[in-house]
C-alpha cells in the first residue's frame, strides 16, 4: 500500500524540516533545495546494475526515472557563513549540504539491522555487495564495494571486513558497512 515510498518521503520531509526549521528562505532557494533533495533521494543505490562482480555502478531510482544515472556537478566548498549570504545560490548549496549530512544520518541506519543478539544473524561473506558509510563523500555520491576478506572475532562473528571499491581496497568495521546483496 505504498508504504516504502511513503516512508522515504517522510524521511525527506523530516530532514528538510530539521535543516530549515523556521528559517525564511526565498522561493527560488527553496525550489533549489527541494530539487537537490529529490536528486539525493533518487540517487541512492538499490542493487547492482549488472551481474558482473567488477561493476561497481549501482542501479538507482534515477536509472528508472531518467533512463540514465543523474548527472551532478561536483559541489564547491561552502561553510555555514554562506547561509547568511546575499547570494541565493550559496544559500541553496549550503542547505543542500546540510540536507545531505542529515539524510545520511537518517537513511543509512534504516539499511543496517541493529537488533539484540537473541537470534543468529547472517554474517558478511566474501563476495557480498555493501554500501560503505563515509561522511566525507561529496554530496550525492555513494561508495559501493565487494567484500574480499572477512575477519571474525573470538566468537566467530564477523567484526571487520576488507572491501574492494572501484578505486582501492579498504578495511572497515561492519558498523560502517550496509549489506545490499549476497553473492550468488
Amino acid at each position: 500500500m505504498s508504504g516504502v515510498w511513503e516512508r522515504l518521503i517522510r524521511g525527506v520531509k523530516q530532514s528538510l524540516k530539521a535543516i530549515l526549521g523556521k528559517t525564511l528562505v526565498k522561493e527560488e532557494v527553496l525550489r533549489t533545495v527541494l530539487s537537490k533533495a529529490q536528486g539525493i533521494a533518487n540517487s541512492r543505490p538499490l542493487c547492482p546494475n549488472s551481474d558482473d562482480p567488477r561493476d561497481m555502478e549501482p542501479l538507482t531510482p534515477n536509472h528508472l526515472l531518467l533512463q540514465r544515472p543523474a548527472i551532478t556537478l561536483p559541489p564547491g566548498k561552502f561553510d555555514d557563513a554562506d547561509l547568511y549570504s546575499r547570494k541565493s545560490w550559496r544559500q541553496s548549496q549550503i542547505l543542500s549540504d546540510h540536507f545531505w549530512k542529515r539524510w545520511l544520518h537518517e537513511y543509512l541506519p534504516t539499511l543496517q539491522q541493529r537488533q539484540k543478539w537473541l537470534t543468529p544473524q547472517r554474517n558478511l561473506a566474501v563476495g557480498d555487495l555493501v554500501l560503505l558509510v563515509d561522511e566525507k563523500l561529496q554530496r550525492g555520491h555513494w561508495l559501493l564495494g565487494r567484500v574480499t576478506k572477512v575477519f571474525p572475532g573470538k566468537d566467530g562473528l564477523v567484526r571487520v571486513a576488507e572491501v574492494k571499491t572501484k578505486n582501492n581496497v579498504l578495511k572497515r568495521p561492519i558498523q560502517k558497512l550496509c549489506f545490499l546483496e549476497a553473492d550468488e
